[in-house]
């Protein structure tokens, strides 16, 4: 034998398959771009109400909201709600990863009636709060906040909702859970808004 036929390495033989390539995380690149810029916009427009309120009381030295116009509890409860609602969230995305579907069902549907809770909450406020929007710049300020935070509560529903159709499906699994991961930080986002339009709206007032 030559010392040309002596190698170390074994031979692969020529109906091996070819290794899978690593799948990009698309999705999760795009909803994180498209979350920082939720988040940016909110911010934005939190600012421009804030702005807004300063003016309104260095013009008229009156306060924007009472204690009257805008109680706490129901605030406070939601903002309990979409605290829950983060954890029940990353429960989701532990369990899809670790193949436990039932668990994952049930924190996606924990997560989902937190998040309904919340708009239903909202809408429980606003129906004491007794704000008509052509009344004042003040009121339209206020719903228009209030507003699109319901409507971002309500597309992290859908996102989240139709995840957990795929997870069911078997679309979603330790392999790949990135569909669930996205759906997760997208929902997370969203509760943080919940937290910037609380602290602006209903407690500083």
């Amino acid at each position: 034998m030559s010392t040309a036929e002596v190698t170390v390495y074994d031979k692969i033989s020529a109906d091996v398959e070819a290794p899978e390539q690593a799948r990009p995380s698309v999705l999760l690149m795009a909803t994180g771009l498209v979350s920082i810029s939720v988040f940016m916009g909110f911010a934005a427009l939190v600012g421009f109400y804030l702005t807004e309120r300063a003016g309104f009381r260095a013009v008229t030295g009156e306060p924007w909201l009472t204690e009257a116009t805008v109680p706490l509890t129901q605030p406070n409860f939601m903002l309990l709600s979409v605290g829950l609602s983060a954890i029940t969230a990353l429960w989701a995305v532990y369990s899809v990863r670790n193949d436990d579907t039932a668990n994952a069902l049930l924190a996606t549907g924990l997560t989902l009636l937190f998040g309904v809770s919340q708009i239903a909450q909202t809408f429980f406020l606003l129906s004491i709060m007794e704000l008509e929007a052509s009344a004042d710049e003040r009121s339209v300020w206020i719903l228009s906040v209030i507003g699109a935070q319901i409507a971002l509560m309500i597309l992290a529903i859908i996102y989240l909702a139709l995840t957990g159709l795929r997870t069911v499906g078997g679309g979603y699994s330790s392999k790949d859970y990135e569909g669930m991961a996205s759906a997760a930080l997208f929902w997370i986002v969203s509760a943080l808004v919940y937290v910037l339009v609380w602290y602006a709206i209903y407690i500083t007032k």
